[in-house]
């Protein structure tokens, strides 16, 4: 093989394997081993059993999960941590990389710590996954301002569809209320000068993590 397209094939793997330009030094290292006569695909199952790849293959079903649940709000998370949205990263792709690791919340109603203590999962579980899988199902509350089992009765949902997930592709029509305390939110006047696709509800939120019995509304409009 010559070298042009040793280098070529290096590039080309580290793309597709690891989403990534190969460091200089990796780089010549696989160059190397090519013009010394190793096969190709030897190569590439040497980059397929790396840490590294076994990593990103990690990392990619999670984010998949993740994407599955349709749980995690990706103009709200770029929105809220600027240091994201600066770098370019794709939302989801960060939250599956550090975000999580990082103590970040994948929308404003859920609270992993709130959900952990009221789901007494271990620290090892995602808790995203577990509130999709388990925890929504069972009726356990992801935070303090959203109720799931009040929000499936209240709006009919059909077996089978997430309130949650039902909730935050509506929430900025202001007509889907996630917490029956919040209603007061949706009967009063929007702001005008809000984004079209902006949380009516996001100012009125309660900022905790500790578990708590959020207050009944006692009117509608």
């Amino acid at each position: 093989m010559e070298r042009a397209s040793a280098e070529a094939y290096v590039l080309t793997a580290y793309r597709a394997l690891l989403a990534r330009e190969p460091p200089e030094l990796e780089r010549d290292d696989w160059v190397a081993t090519l013009l010394e006569g190793t096969a190709p695909d030897a190569v590439r199952d040497a980059i397929l059993g790396s840490d590294q790849c076994i990593e990103r293959r990690r990392i990619i079903a999670h984010r998949e999960a993740i994407a599955r649940t349709g749980l995690f709000d990706r103009s709200w998370y770029l929105a809220t941590y600027s240091d994201v949205a600066a770098v370019g990263i794709d939302a989801l792709e960060h939250d599956a990389r550090f975000g999580r690791l990082e103590g970040r919340r994948p929308s404003p109603y859920f609270d992993d710590a709130w959900y952990r203590a009221l789901a007494q999962i271990p620290s090892r579980t995602d808790a995203l996954l577990d509130y999709a899988e388990r925890g929504e199902p069972s009726g356990i509350a992801p935070g303090p301002n959203f109720d799931p089992v009040w929000y499936r009765d209240f709006y009919q949902l059909a077996p089978g569809i997430s309130p949650l997930a039902h909730f935050l592709t509506r929430k900025a029509t202001g007509r889907f209320v996630p917490t029956h305390w919040l209603w007061s939110v949706s009967c009063a006047p929007g702001d005008v000068d809000a984004p079209p696709d902006a949380d009516p509800f996001l100012p009125h939120l309660i900022a905790t993590r500790t578990p708590i019995r959020a207050p009944r509304a006692t009117w509608r409009c």
